[in-house]
């Protein structure tokens, strides 16, 4: 899961300074789509952690432990992100747009991971 998360940041950071560059961004849009994307991680992280995906469960309590760590990241996401555009000189668009993008990819990529996990297990 921590592959998950933390690779498919790194992807959509990749995939967002691939975009700056082509489209001729300035340095502001450039900044954020990494920084937005380390917040996702970061917090994302913080959840699997929590999650210990290491324990064995049963597995209707993995179902509801993930979503709790949906809700948490829901939470902490958005907190981390104002900190974020507080401390930094970023545009609040493109902070917005890149932690919106890298949000949903990070949860398609978790769920992809736990239901293969409980296709192997069931």
């Amino acid at each position: 899961m921590l592959a998950a998360v933390c690779g498919s940041a790194m992807a959509t950071s990749f995939g967002w300074l691939v975009v700056v560059w082509v489209g001729g961004f300035g340095w502001e849009v450039g900044v954020a789509g990494p920084a937005g994307a380390a917040v996702v991680a970061g917090v994302g992280v913080v959840a699997v952690v929590a999650m210990q995906p290491w324990r064995s469960r049963p597995m209707i309590s993995w179902v509801t432990i993930w979503l709790a760590a949906i809700v948490g990241r829901l939470l902490l996401t958005p907190a981390a992100a104002y900190l974020l555009y507080s401390a930094a000189p970023l545009g609040g668009t493109p902070l917005l747009l890149s932690i919106a993008i890298t949000y949903v990819i990070v949860q398609v990529c978790e769920a992809a991971v736990l239901a293969m996990h409980v296709q192997r297990v069931t």
